[in-house]
């Protein structure tokens, strides 16, 4: 690639692939076949550039984005996109919401990776368990919720929802209590765990609903270490803006 020297194209790949991206694709693109040299070929678009050949557009944004987080010049990153038609949105985020950006990475469902190992009843059908990881790897994602944070919740929520779907209706109400008081305790005072509950449902509210009130019913919503987790985030996120 003219662009870029050898050293910067070794910088691109080392972020590239510290980003979880496949080294296939960045070498592929790295190092893109011989063109036909038929005079019969037809090309309707710009030549891909050996920044983003072999990749798809998306990819491409995603590459420019690590480049530029890793100190490459936005302006030339750009540019080299442009030679393939690709452009990238202005970046209308303030200094202060790159850099929490940079810090905290957007989290997608693969981000989370619960242990299901001892949190699962035997005998569990296959697709029954990938429906809930599914599911709740896109209720964490919704939210933004940091990797650990998420995998713990829904860890978490595999190990209250049998005990609290077998107690009796004064077995539910008595635990609720508890875990209310021992909130209240963490929050330091009523006053301060109301506040923290508002942005817990302000963040909930974020998320996919019918997964949600799945567990509010199953009494994971209901967990003071829950629900602790939860305001801890909402406080974090509420950082970027």
């Amino acid at each position: 690639m003219s662009d870029f020297s050898a050293d910067q194209v070794a910088s691109m790949r080392e972020t590239w692939i510290a980003a979880g991206n496949p080294a296939e694709a960045f070498d592929a693109a790295m190092n893109p076949p011989a063109a036909d040299p038929s005079p019969t070929v037809q090309r309707d678009a710009p030549a891909p550039t050996a920044l983003t050949e072999g990749i798809t557009p998306d990819q491409a944004k995603q590459m420019a984005e690590d480049l530029k987080a890793a100190g490459m010049d936005p302006a030339r990153v750009d540019a080299a996109l442009a030679a393939d038609g690709i452009t990238v949105a202005e970046d209308t985020r303030t200094p202060e919401e790159r850099e929490f950006d940079r810090l905290f990475p957007a989290a997608t469902p693969a981000s989370y990776k619960p242990s299901y190992y001892g949190r699962v009843p035997e005998g569990t059908a296959p697709e029954t368990l990938a429906e809930f990881h599914q599911n709740a790897t896109e209720w964490a994602s919704a939210m933004q919720l940091a990797p650990e944070i998420g995998t713990q919740v829904i860890e978490r929520s595999l190990e209250i929802g049998p005990r609290y779907n077998t107690a009796d209706d004064f077995g539910k109400t008595n635990w609720k209590v508890e875990q209310r008081a021992a909130f209240v305790r963490a929050s330091g005072g009523e006053a301060e765990a109301n506040a923290r509950l508002a942005n817990v449902r302000e963040l909930l509210a974020k998320a996919p609903a019918a997964f949600r009130d799945a567990l509010y019913a199953n009494g994971t919503l209901h967990d003071a270490a829950v629900v602790n987790l939860l305001a801890l985030e909402a406080e974090r996120l509420k950082l970027r803006h």
